[in-house]
């Protein structure tokens, strides 16, 4: 696993390096589920309410939804995504390559 576990409602979210995306369920870890994103991830996820947000080191940046792993939106940004993504106010921001800070509403 890279970067941070994130913890919303009663489910931990986890990545690791080669793009595994972990759903485990608080009361029930037996439970837990798994997509693969096909992604190189050295960030944590972020979950919002429309799905978990995943950066890549490719620059990628997707959100992926729970229920099926699927890719519901996805964005190219230039350079390395080594931190998770931040949600504010409605609006995602995210820092890539040697500090660029990108927003997107």
């Amino acid at each position: 696993m890279y970067g941070a576990l994130a913890l919303a409602r009663d489910t931990l979210y986890a990545l690791t390096r080669n793009g595994r995306l972990w759903l485990v369920p608080v009361a029930n870890p037996g439970g837990a589920r798994s997509f693969d994103l096909n992604v190189v991830a050295v960030a944590g996820p972020t979950p919002v309410s429309a799905g978990v947000l995943v950066g890549s080191v490719a620059g990628e940046l997707l959100l992926v939804s729970t229920a099926d792993g699927q890719v519901r939106w996805r964005a190219q940004v230039d350079g390395p995504i080594d931190e998770p993504p931040l949600v504010r106010d409605r609006e995602l921001f995210v820092v890539a390559g040697r500090g660029d800070i990108h927003a997107f509403r």
